[in-house]
């Protein structure tokens, strides 16, 4: 039985031959999609402020380029497009000329480079092994959170909190509010690491993976021990044996004896549910697949529709537009401009 004070006037209790805290057994986060991974390497005010330098370097140089002798960096659209595949890893068609272009050039190459190199590392592994939703710590986070919880009676004395005493459902049958929590995500109950880990040797090997999470502060500390008679002379040797034992690790050999047999007893019960193949669902190893890259060729196949885009407008725009005779002067004028630029 738990060590309660309110026992220990009528009866002597021994010393604790087993010890386990009261825990809130809450949903484990999900994994977050692989496209948020592409905007989870730098947060929300690095990419900010990446935009806006990048705006800050095209009008800089912009500018720069138009009180110059200079033709190379002129135009608003040139400066972009060079900027934009230095920050991309891609070389320019050709280097400003000017001093001070040239500085403000190389100075965003470098941080390019700084910025892609961290990018592409941590890219990788967000791509393999995304992070995780935010997992409910507290009482009050749950409160905020809007999912059921419950918990069975014989919890009900440790529950402090008066708000989530008020609100909670009863839970009859303990095995299904655990399974409502581990398998499905949808409840928060209460419970010890011994009643869960009991209730997973019964999981069929399907489910067996499943973890297990907890709010990071236990509710309380349970010692179990056992009542005898109020000065039984029975109690300093009972004492000792009980301490012998949990010395020599007996409790522990016990607990594992009785989670593998009941573990067989499960196996029996679910029959070929609990033939493994050849993946193992314990593996710590993710092999790299397609799937993990979807969102990275969705990108690119992306860039490519906007690139065949933007080719298929200009062969337009040159047939029925720059061909015209009325046009030509501005064409040819257009492309000595380009020549003397180059």
């Amino acid at each position: 039985m738990p060590l309660y004070v309110g026992l220990t006037g009528s009866a002597d209790a021994t010393v604790p031959y087993f010890e386990t805290p009261i825990q809130w057994i809450v949903p484990c986060p999900k994994p977050v999609s692989r496209w948020d991974a592409l905007f989870e390497v730098f947060p929300s005010s690095v990419w900010i402020c990446i935009l806006i330098s990048l705006v800050a370097v095209v009008t800089v140089m912009w500018l720069l380029a138009r009180n110059s002798d200079r033709l190379n960096y002129i135009s608003l659209q040139y400066c972009l497009l060079n900027i934009l595949a230095v920050t991309l890893e891609v070389s320019v068609h050709k280097m400003p000329q000017p001093f001070r272009i040239r500085g403000i050039f190389l100075t965003w190459i470098w941080v390019s480079f700084a910025l892609c190199t961290v990018f592409q590392a941590f890219f990788t592994t967000f791509l393999v092994n995304p992070s995780f939703e935010r997992k409910i710590n507290t009482e009050d986070e749950l409160l905020d959170s809007g999912i059921r919880y419950g918990y069975a009676d014989y919890y009900r004395y440790v529950i402090k909190n008066s708000t989530i005493s008020s609100g909670e459902s009863n839970c009859v049958n303990h095995n299904a509010c655990l399974e409502n929590v581990i398998k499905y995500g949808n409840f928060v109950t209460v419970s010890n690491p011994f009643h869960v880990d009991y209730y997973r040797t019964n999981l069929s090997w399907h489910d067996s993976h499943l973890p297990v999470c907890t709010m990071e502060e236990d509710i309380l500390k349970v010692s179990i021990v056992m009542y005898l008679k109020k000065g039984h002379p029975l109690l300093e040797r009972v004492n000792n044996v009980t301490r012998s034992m949990v010395e020599a690790g007996m409790m522990v050999k016990w607990k594992n004896e009785l989670m593998y047999m009941t573990r067989i007893q499960s196996i029996s019960y679910y029959g070929r549910d609990f033939a493994t193949g050849s993946d193992d669902l314990d593996s710590k190893y993710v092999p790299f697949t397609v799937f993990h890259l979807q969102s990275a060729f969705f990108v690119l196949l992306i860039g490519y529709f906007i690139s065949a885009s933007t080719l298929a407008v200009e062969l337009i725009y040159y047939k029925f537009y720059a061909q015209h005779s009325v046009h030509k002067p501005v064409r040819q004028k257009a492309i000595r401009g380009i020549r003397g630029r180059l």
